[in-house]
């Protein structure tokens, strides 16, 4: 039954203990139900201070993975243009 559910593709959820953000890339991949508290959430943090959500929140998790990634992926293109010069 394992490898079964493991060859089904999941939506991403809120009710996901540990959730794999890495391989959530596509807006797509989300279910309705967490799109619409995702929603709420960005525009109750667009209200406060709190410009990446509440720390620890799904939206907060969500938020801080993508900057790692473009962290990451900013500092791959800026080792490739130096090594090209």
């Amino acid at each position: 039954m394992q490898n079964l559910r493991d060859k089904i593709k999941r939506k991403l959820s809120i009710h996901d203990k540990n959730p794999d953000l890495s391989s959530y890339d596509d807006p797509e991949d989300i279910d309705d139900e967490t799109a619409g508290y995702l929603q709420r959430e960005a525009d109750k943090a667009e209200e406060s201070d709190q410009p990446h959500g509440k720390p620890g929140s799904f939206l907060n998790k969500l938020i801080m993975h993508g900057n790692k990634k473009t962290e990451e992926q900013l500092a791959r293109e800026q080792a490739l243009s130096s090594q090209n010069k």
